[in-house]
């Protein structure tokens, strides 16, 4: 990733990883995040390119905020290929064990090593990729569908999933191969209401609830034990009412 002490939005610094001082903004503006990638984009080799990395927990608001800053960046001039990290969930039989586990469903759900192996290894060395991939279904559903994704010199990848930030380095993945890495604040009594009205499941509302009290929730608990995601933002974007900036 690229040191971002060097950039200014306003009268206001970027931190590096590890300040206490990491920038809090307000998710229904995201000049900062437009500034910061368009000056990340001048000063990166041009020949790749830039990768951003938005994560936060299920319902806080990824998806959403994704399209938003991709449709603003592009307005900026930027060529964007925005990334959905649901295509890249395991299906059911890997994602749950027997006793739908909290620490299996973070170890398993998502196919983190095949995402940056198979797309964003190619995409921002290349600029541009071709690929049809095994999509997972947004339902509890085994069978895989086939998506192709193909994109042509890019300027910018936006990669909007959980657990992209987790430490470590598993077959060429690292949360710091990332530019950039926002974290999106969301309680998760918020997330909950999102989740329910979405109904991305396609489950009834108690069992929905279930699994994310039982299941998804916890796990990202257990993210933010062992990985300790939003330590690594060089920006933290607050998106829900019950928080402040």
């Amino acid at each position: 990733g690229a040191d971002l002490s060097p950039i200014t939005a306003g009268a206001h610094a970027f931190m590096t990883i590890g300040d206490q001082h990491i920038r809090r903004v307000d998710a229904r503006d995201l000049s900062p995040v437009v500034q910061a990638v368009s000056e990340l984009r001048r000063r990166i080799d041009p020949a790749r390119a830039v990768l951003v990395g938005l994560s936060g927990i299920g319902g806080s608001g990824k998806g959403y905020v994704g399209g938003r800053l991709s449709q603003e960046l592009t307005a900026a001039g930027l060529r964007v290929a925005l990334i959905r990290g649901d295509d890249w969930l395991a299906p059911p039989s890997v994602r749950f064990d027997h006793d739908r586990s909290p620490m299996h469903y973070y170890e398993h759900a998502m196919r983190l090593e095949e995402l940056f192996h198979r797309l964003l290894g190619p995409l921002v060395r290349d600029r541009s990729i071709d690929v049809s991939i095994e999509g997972a279904h947004n339902q509890n559903i085994e069978s895989m569908r086939t998506v192709r994704i193909a994109h042509e010199q890019v300027d910018v990848v936006v990669v909007e999933a959980v657990y992209i930030f987790k430490r470590g380095v598993r077959a060429g993945f690292s949360r710091e191969r990332f530019d950039l890495r926002l974290w999106i604040d969301c309680t998760f009594e918020t997330a909950l209401d999102r989740a329910l009205d979405r109904a991305q499941e396609d489950l009834p509302h108690d069992l929905a609830r279930a699994e994310y009290e039982q299941v998804y929730f916890p796990a990202q608990r257990i993210h933010a034990q062992i990985d300790d995601p939003r330590s690594c933002a060089h920006l933290i974007l607050v998106n829900d009412h019950r928080l402040s900036v």
